[in-house]
């Protein structure tokens, strides 16, 4: 078995990925305990709040009182218009790394979805005034169904 055929299991959520199809790819087999990217992100978001705790800065919402994402923003019209640019290296640290989002303003989400070439969509950022804590926090439904964004095909 090639290595990249390998099957790694997370630790946090028991799904089987090949190393390859991963996303980010793996190249190395870790040693040890391994997470997927998406507990990964999920985590950095329990760390977030976890600390916002303990500064006494947390502000809990639920979903009841919350009011919802609206549906009426705006579709993005970019790849029907054929006006898609993408960068090569949108703020890309290198071994499958991006920053840190939890401390970025409203502004640093738009800037990086725009410096990856997604200009409509991070217009739709901006008027729901997602934050870096927001955006880790976004589920695929949030985005496909409030935010009326499509991920890609399907």
């Amino acid at each position: 078995v090639q290595l990249k055929d390998q099957m790694l299991f997370c630790d946090g959520c028991d799904k089987g990925y090949h190393m390859s199809c991963h996303n980010p790819s793996i190249i190395k087999k870790p040693s040890g305990t391994w997470e997927c990217s998406e507990c990964r992100l999920e985590n950095l978001s329990l760390q977030r709040t976890e600390f916002m705790s303990r500064q006494g800065t947390h502000h809990t919402v639920s979903h009841e009182s919350a009011p919802p994402t609206p549906a009426e923003s705006p579709v993005p019209t970019n790849l029907a218009s054929g006006d898609l640019h993408l960068p090569t290296k949108p703020y890309y640290l290198g071994e499958g790394k991006y920053p840190d989002a939890s401390g970025w303003s409203v502004n640093d989400v738009v800037e990086y979805l725009t410096s990856a070439g997604f200009k409509e969509e991070a217009k739709v950022f901006r008027d729901q005034e997602i934050d870096g804590v927001a955006l880790l926090l976004l589920k695929r439904t949030d985005v496909l169904k409030g935010l009326n964004l499509k991920l890609g095909p399907a």
